[in-house]
Formats: structure tokens, sequence, C-alpha cells
């Protein structure tokens, strides 16, 4: 039979992992949707803030963090991640004074 362990009468500190660090992602607000003639075809361009800066965006367009404009329509902006998810931000109710 073997001996015992020879165990410690100290207590063993218990530490935890430090928390992951998550880089902080871009923050998108849809503020407007301009719509203009271009060959007889009405074309849409999305008015947002991207991280606090104004960008006028349409469909192909690349913003912040690798988001790439992939839908705008007359109250929505779809913004696609470089991993292929969808966002769709939409426009509020509009504010009257």
């Amino acid at each position: 039979m073997a001996p015992p362990a020879n165990r410690s009468s100290e207590p063993t500190a218990i530490t935890e992992a430090p928390p992951p660090v998550v880089a902080d992602r871009p923050r998108f607000a849809l503020s407007g949707i301009a719509s203009s003639q271009r060959d007889g075809k009405a074309s849409l361009t999305a008015i947002l803030t991207d991280n606090g800066a104004l960008v006028f965006a349409t469909v192909g367009d690349k913003l912040a963090g690798g988001y790439t404009v992939t839908g705008v329509t007359e109250s929505a902006l779809v913004i696609t991640d470089p991993s292929g998810a969808a966002q769709t931000l939409t426009l509020g109710p509009a504010r009257r004074p």
C-alpha cells in the first residue's frame, strides 16, 4: 500500500482567469435614407453614423470593422459583417416638431 500523499495544511488560492478582451464593435445608427434618380431609376443612399462619423452609403460600400452595405430600402439598411451575418438597421418613427 502506498503512503498517503503529503498534503499542505495551507489553503490554496484559487485565481480566476481575467475576462476575455473584446474589441470595440463598430456602432452604426441609421439617420435617414436619401433617394435620387440615376439613369431613370431611383437610387437609395443610407445616411448613417459609423462610430460617430457621418456616412452616406450605397450597396457595396465598406464600413468600419469590415462591414459591407448589402441592402438599402426606403426604411432600412442591411449591413453584413465579415463572417456573413447580416444586421438590419431601421428608421424610427418620424419626429414632428
